[in-house]
This record gives structure tokens, C-alpha cells and sequence, in this order.
């Protein structure tokens, strides 16, 4: 489930929502809950869509900050340069 396969589609991998999560980052730092917030909001307008839970969202996020592509400071997260 973390990389896309012939069965799994990018939208349903990790790192199909860490793309989604490093998009949201472009514009500056945010919280957890903005960002849940954010992915929440294309999930009812359908722009992003597979309904992935809440566990799903913070194993990607960890998966992202594994691969050091972002990094936590002051309670928000931050893309890496």
C-alpha cells in the first residue's frame, strides 16, 4: 500500500497521499489539522479520490518525515529544502 502497483492506484498509496500532503506545504508551514482539514475538504469535493482515514493520513505523514521531506518546528510541519 505505500507505493502504487497494477492493483493499487497512486491515489490509494501513501505516497499518493504524501504527494497530496507536500502539495498542501507549497505555500508554507501548517499544522497536522490544517492539513487534515485541507485533504478532508477534496475528499467530500471529490478532487482527491480515495476516502483514506485519519491513520492512513499520519502514516503517510511519517513516511514523508522518514524520507526527510518534511520536518516538524513549533507544532507545524514544514517542507524540507
Amino acid at each position: 500500500m505505500i507505493l502504487p502497483s497494477k492493483h493499487i492506484r497512486m491515489s490509494e498509496s501513501l505516497i499518493g497521499l504524501g504527494s497530496f500532503i507536500l502539495e498542501s506545504l507549497q505555500h508554507g508551514p501548517k499544522t497536522f489539522d490544517e492539513i487534515w482539514e485541507e485533504f478532508s475538504l477534496a475528499k467530500q469535493t471529490k478532487h482527491y479520490t480515495f476516502p483514506h482515514n485519519l491513520e492512513n493520513f499520519n502514516f503517510a505523514i511519517l513516511l514523508l518525515y522518514g524520507m526527510d521531506l518534511i520536518d516538524e518546528k513549533n507544532g507545524e510541519i514544514q517542507r524540507c529544502s
